[in-house]
């Protein structure tokens, strides 16, 4: 952690936050993706 004095300032919920908002975006963007393709094929 001395390394890194400046994350000491870091709110580590918010961040957290931030990620779980980011991966749950991916993991949808991911998924739409496959249901898209799988539409394509049953057309």
């Amino acid at each position: 952690m001395n390394y890194f004095p400046f994350l000491k300032n870091v709110n580590l919920k918010l961040l957290n936050q931030k990620l779980l908002i980011w991966i749950a975006s991916l993991i949808l963007h991911i998924l739409l993706q496959i249901a898209e393709k799988q539409e394509q094929e049953n057309l």
